[in-house]
């Protein structure tokens, strides 16, 4: 592969993983884990401030397991980001979250 063939392959690699945010809870109830994945661009809804300006973001998914453990559970996620698009805070009904999360300082 050219050089530029590679640095092309390694600019989508990179754009690709800024583009989605990934979530993994797993079940209060059966414990199995659920994983979905937060289209920044296209997933999340605005919150607007009094002048109309963006002020951050927020999306809520609904997720359910397989079946294989006969739990039909729905797992809700909300999860809040700033007007950057960066994760501020998460929220899990009926499951809790597997990886560590540390809201970002700003």
């Amino acid at each position: 592969m050219s050089l530029f063939g590679r640095l092309k392959q390694l600019i989508h690699q990179k754009s690709e993983a800024m583009r989605f945010y990934p979530v993994r809870v797993r079940c209060d109830r059966c414990g199995e884990i659920l994983e979905t994945r937060v289209n920044l661009h296209n997933d999340l809804s605005a919150r607007y401030d009094e002048r109309g300006r963006v002020q951050g973001y927020f999306v809520r998914k609904v997720l359910h397991g397989s079946g294989r453990t006969r739990c039909f559970v729905a797992v809700e996620v909300e999860l809040e980001f700033n007007a950057r698009r960066e994760l501020v805070s998460r929220r899990a009904h009926g499951g809790t979250f597997v990886d560590e999360f540390a809201p970002s300082s700003s």
